[in-house]
């Protein structure tokens, strides 16, 4: 069952860093993994990321299909003056084998 995000994006609003990662602090809930699509914009460039979000990781992957892991310090250190734009977002249950 889909649910609806508890804090709402707006698609044009751009998001520093810092920004992007409060939103989807707030959104994410623990037995769920937010993926988001959005937009990397840098100067004169555009790129689309796919992010998955969890309580402690970060998953990025970019236009090159390489799947990057951060920590949540680290993809702020990694992205210290870009701007996002929201494209979309999925939530997922949370599956763990043993």
């Amino acid at each position: 069952m889909a649910r609806i995000l508890p804090h709402k994006f707006e698609h044009d609003r751009f998001l520093a860093t810092q920004e992007l990662m409060e939103f989807l602090a707030k959104n994410q809930k623990p037995d769920e993994i937010l993926q988001i699509e959005c937009n990397l914009t840098s100067g004169c460039f555009n790129c689309t990321h796919y992010i998955a979000y969890t309580d402690d990781k970060i998953f990025d992957i970019g236009i090159d299909d390489q799947e990057l892991e951060y920590t949540h310090d680290e993809f702020l250190a990694a992205y210290p003056q870009t701007t996002w734009r929201i494209a979309d977002y999925t939530l997922k249950s949370l599956e763990i084998t043993v």
